[in-house]
């Protein structure tokens, strides 16, 4: 097989988990237990598919476009396509296409098991961070998480939500979620199609960067967007933090 990268890529995602389905000899990489890649293995565990989900109109047009992809092996035809590994298909498009087959599983899953899923991911990482700093104390590895979180290409005050919270430390950003100045408010957990109702009001209604100027801080309409996993104490917490979040920029 020509893409020897494959394992490392597909195991580099978050929540990603891989096993053997001996009956197949399948290698499978799974995101909450749901199958989204297989590396198809014939007797002498040599590769002869790789398996992906796309949407169906997007499978069929790269079925048109290139031989080496062909309709699911064992597989839903509809939804499932099936890549040579030593065909032609170049390897950014098959990166392309394993990316979209993650995030179409991924978005298939409830809400929140999205984000337990991708929240269990960052804190690895982070203590992954924190065990590899460099000869330093365990602060500056806590600093260097924190610095990776917060500037990702942008200050702090560009990933700034209108309620305050900073996106870019959410495990849920860049995956299931652009962020909410991105999306225009159209974050993961608001209602299919329609803003969270803190941007409908502070920006689609009031027209304002973001809460900080608004005498009412923080309404009823903070404390009725509470997250479900948090704690009442957590809750408030996190609504303090974010209130001074705003007021700095204001």
């Amino acid at each position: 097989m020509r893409y020897t990268w494959i394992d490392e890529f597909l195991l580099s995602k978050p929540g990603v988990t891989k096993d053997l389905q001996n009956d197949w000899n399948w290698l499978r990489y799974q995101i909450g237990g749901k199958m989204f890649a297989a590396i198809c293995m014939g007797e002498n565990d040599e590769p002869y598919y790789i398996t992906l989900k796309l949407e169906p109109m997007e499978g069929e047009f790269f079925r048109q476009q290139y031989e080496d992809i062909v309709p699911g092996f064992y597989m839903n035809k509809v939804h499932w396509n099936s890549v040579k590994p030593d065909g032609a298909v170049p390897d950014e498009l098959l990166k392309d296409m394993l990316d979209k087959s993650y995030q179409l599983v991924l978005g298939g899953l409830s809400k929140k098991k999205q984000k337990e899923i991708l929240e269990g991911a960052a804190c690895g990482q982070i203590a992954d961070s924190e065990k590899g700093a460099s000869g330093g104390s365990g602060d500056y590895g806590r600093e260097a998480a924190h610095e990776a979180g917060n500037t990702c290409g942008g200050t702090a005050h560009e990933a700034l939500s209108c309620c305050g919270t900073q996106c870019r430390e959410c495990a849920c950003y860049g995956t299931m979620c652009k962020g909410c100045n991105e999306s225009a408010g159209k974050v993961f957990h608001a209602p299919e199609g329609q803003a969270c109702p803190i941007y409908e009001c502070s920006v689609n209604q009031k027209k304002q960067k973001n809460c900080g100027g608004c005498q009412n801080l923080p309404c009823d309409i903070w404390r009725n967007t509470k997250d479900p996993s948090m704690s009442d104490e957590e809750f408030e917490n996190n609504i303090r933090q974010r209130v001074e979040n705003v007021r700095k920029t204001c």
